[in-house]
């Protein structure tokens, strides 16, 4: 009935306040237990770089939906990805074999880190 243009900006419209308020309340609890440093400029930065993203992996996981049709495809297609993602962005593995390392610069993972890792630590 609807045009899918429609469909797809009211239901990214109805996701928002979910995806808006868990993020938030995660890092409010999270960032005071993890001890980082305790400015509104760092805290504000922090949020807005889990925000962000959460709206890039749902772009992905909306991408790889619009890519492949089958249900179980994929779910194996974005686990691995997201897997991949994961063990190559720096967080578990500091040295990542050579033929593996350019994921982690397509990785969402690689520069959330580097962007936390900033908010806290620059001079």
């Amino acid at each position: 009935m609807y045009r899918l243009s429609s469909y797809f900006m009211s239901r990214i419209l109805a996701d928002l306040p979910v995806q808006l308020v868990l993020p938030t309340v995660f890092v409010s609890f999270t960032y005071y237990m993890a001890g980082f440093k305790l400015t509104i400029v760092n805290f504000c930065h922090t949020l807005f770089i889990v925000l962000y993203s959460s709206f890039v992996s749902q772009g992905l996981g909306h991408a790889i939906g619009a890519l492949v049709m089958k249900q179980k495809s994929a779910l194996f297609l974005g686990a691995t990805l997201m897997l991949s993602f994961l063990l190559t962005s720096g967080f578990y593995i500091q040295n990542v074999p050579g033929f593996m390392a350019w994921i982690r610069y397509i990785s969402v993972g690689h520069h959330t880190y580097k962007l936390l890792l900033g908010s806290q630590y620059k001079a």
